[in-house]
């Protein structure tokens, strides 16, 4: 479980999504701060952790989905032996869960020095980022504090060479979510498309789990489909342009510094919105129903289908001129 079986740490508990997990990382990073010495050991998912790896957050990562921690979240039963020895290492943790959930429960059971309960979602209408912040930091944080950034790996290095040719600019778009009725109709993104490639743009399309047997993407284009997120960030680094609805691959499209242009319908831009140094967000407006994520039909998306391929087209040129 760890190369470092007597080491003290501090823990953090993630097991969100992957935009959930970048808009944490702010406040990760100010934890850490506050723990400074200790072994920082992750408990969520190994495919994000490596992202905080990279970027200095992690030392190591525990999977959260691993057989042995599956008694963790029940509050009362017993743990196999190596798992009560890792957690009597931890004198410190950050839970971004429920203050009911049995994990948590278990964790104040265990007398720790610092404890932080923090419920993954906001009470109140404010940007996520700011929102896990605030239980981290006390009084003003600089705006900048709460870009969440990822630096390319090495281990991506020949990707962006994969997806263009040498001084070609790259569009990346990603037309999917996780859920239906936050997508974008895929014709109007086929449109947009067209008008980049007009501009001189090399259209590079990303497609993961949620998007299989969606989309049919026009030959030959580009087509990153379950790519490692390392290898995306890398490719998103080097991109001038980025586009694409509310979703994790939005999040870490701009939190690797490309030019974006995120698009919203059900869910609260307000609330959601990645935070970055060059981001449109487009807004299909709010009428009575908004907003309905996660409420809503599943495959419903009314407000989606009023986005106009000129306004998103508009958007992104607006970003190009800024960067």
């Amino acid at each position: 479980m760890s190369s470092h079986p007597t080491s003290p740490c501090s823990l953090i508990y993630h097991a969100g999504g992957l935009g959930d997990f970048i808009t944490a990382m702010p406040a990760m990073a100010a934890w850490n701060g506050r723990t400074g010495g200790l072994r920082r050991i992750l408990l969520g998912k190994p495919a994000y952790g490596i992202l905080g790896i990279g970027e200095g957050l992690f030392d190591e990562v525990w999977d959260a989905q691993r057989p042995e921690f599956a008694r963790l979240y029940l509050a009362d039963a017993p743990l196999d032996a190596p798992v009560s020895k890792a957690l009597a290492r931890v004198t410190a943790a950050f839970l971004f869960a429920a203050a009911a959930s049995p994990l948590c429960v278990r964790f104040e059971r265990l007398g720790l020095s610092r404890l932080i309960v923090h419920d993954p979602f906001p009470p109140d209408r404010i940007n996520i980022c700011d929102y896990h912040l605030s239980c981290v930091k006390h009084g003003g944080v600089p705006h900048s504090a709460a870009y969440p950034r990822l630096t390319p790996h090495p281990a991506g290095a020949a990707e962006p060479d994969a997806a263009a040719g040498p001084g070609e600019r790259i569009a990346a778009i990603h037309p999917g979510s996780g859920s239906p009725k936050k997508n974008w109709p895929f014709d109007r993104y086929l449109d947009l498309a067209e008008k980049l490639r007009a501009q001189g743009f090399c259209i590079v399309w990303i497609a993961g789990p949620a998007e299989e047997g969606q989309f049919s993407f026009p030959a030959p284009e580009r087509v990153f489909r379950d790519a490692p997120l390392p290898a995306l960030v890398r490719v998103l680094s080097r991109s001038s342009l980025f586009v694409g609805n509310d979703s994790g691959i939005s999040h870490l499209a701009v939190a690797a510094g490309a030019p974006s242009v995120v698009l919203f319908g059900p869910s609260d831009p307000a609330v959601w919105a990645p935070r970055g140094r060059n981001v449109a967000i487009v807004c299909a407006g709010e009428q009575g129903c908004f907003p309905c994520h996660p409420d809503a039909n599943a495959n419903a998306k009314p407000c989606m289908n009023t986005v106009a391929v000129a306004h998103v087209f508009e958007s992104c040129m607006a970003v190009q001129r800024k960067n």
